[in-house]
């Protein structure tokens, strides 16, 4: 683990860069040894980059993984099996996550809720009403702690005995806000709370936006619950766009502020929430954890068996396919093509493709 540390710790260094050198070395300790040796491979790093790589290997390694040891923090990177398995696909995300709490595991599934921090009464019924719901029927939410609906989401899925995810803007050693110090305390206990800032990082404006795009690319769905015309929140929304995920608003009156940015959504396109038990009936509909789970076919090549462990049970899309294999077009078509002949796999829509049970 503290190879991973220090590699998720370089300076200059960035996420689809980090999953770069993981391709190439196979391994954060295989990066560590090798740096030197194989440093006329790295070309996809500037000059700034490969000086900071340096840096880095002078310093005392054992001695900086010691301290942050001692915190009790737990770390998972992309290397590791307990990595969230949606937020793979999301191009740029995170080489190492820090947490507190228990890691969902690889088969839940996750409904990601967000809405105003200054909210009012219905909103946060609604809020918690639906995370109820979800809860009852073994969803996790999952939400980013802040005032508001978000809070009123994590705990109306507690109050229902069920699990949730908090993805903070800042070090997971840090409350914020300092309000929800018992929020904080439950989500721990029956959860856990997730970032990708490190140690002692503050709650910066900056780096809220990017927690969002963990919040949407954790998840199968989003939930808007109330949001403004231009609202932190909508930017949630359009990080789950980008990413393929189905989402949700609830309704609200059009002389109401609050509700004017999930008015728009549905206006978009987005699926309109006409009751909690009627949105999670929905899901449980097609809920793919009812389902026998996969077995791989025996009759695949290590070709065809290469893309099809990177095509999912929810849409996956070609260029998303292209981006994971790192596979010429042409071969990746072909594969493709001969996946659906075999049954495998189906087109859904245009250039989307999912698995077949």
């Amino acid at each position: 683990m503290k190879y991973k540390y220090w590699l998720n710790n370089i300076e200059g260094l960035g996420n689809v860069a980090k999953r770069k050198i993981i391709e190439l070395f196979g391994s954060a300790e295989g990066f560590y040894n090798d740096f030197e040796r194989r440093i006329e491979e790295i070309d996809f790093l500037n000059n700034i980059q490969l000086e900071n790589i340096k840096s880095a290997r002078m310093e005392n390694l054992n001695e900086k993984y010691k301290v942050f040891a001692e915190f009790g923090e737990g770390m998972v990177t992309i290397e590791d099996e307990e990595y969230p398995r949606n937020l793979l696909n999301v191009y740029d995300c995170p080489y190492g996550l820090y947490f507190l709490g228990n890691l969902p595991g690889e088969y839940d599934d996750m409904v990601a809720m967000v809405g105003a921090r200054t909210c009012s009464s219905y909103g946060k019924l609604m809020a918690e009403e639906i995370a109820s719901e979800l809860a009852a029927n073994g969803f996790v939410v999952v939400s980013g702690m802040a005032k508001g609906i978000d809070s009123a989401s994590h705990w109306g899925c507690l109050n229902s005995g069920g699990r949730t995810i908090a993805v903070l803007g800042c070090g997971v050693d840090i409350c914020y806000p300092a309000v929800n110090r018992n929020l904080y305390r439950r989500i721990i206990d029956n959860g856990c709370v997730i970032s990708e800032f490190h140690h002692g990082s503050q709650p910066l404006p900056c780096q809220f936006p990017s927690r969002n795009r963990i919040i949407s690319g954790m998840s199968n769905q989003l939930v808007v619950v109330e949001a403004r015309k231009k609202s932190g929140s909508l930017i949630t929304a359009d990080f789950a766009l980008e990413q393929g995920k189905d989402i949700y608003a609830v309704s609200g009156r059009i002389t109401d502020s609050m509700s004017e940015g999930c008015n728009r959504l549905i206006d978009q396109g987005a699926n309109i929430i006409l009751s909690p038990k009627e949105f999670v009936a929905s899901l449980t509909e097609f809920d793919l954890s009812t389902f026998v789970r996969e077995k791989k076919p025996d009759k695949l090549d290590e070709n065809e068996r290469l893309i099809y462990d990177f095509i999912d049970y929810y849409p996956t899309s070609l260029e998303q396919i292209l981006s994971d294999s790192q596979q010429d077009f042409f071969c990746v078509l072909s594969i493709i093509n001969s996946l659906v002949d075999k049954g495998l796999i189906e087109e859904v829509f245009k250039n989307q493709y999912t698995k077949i049970n």
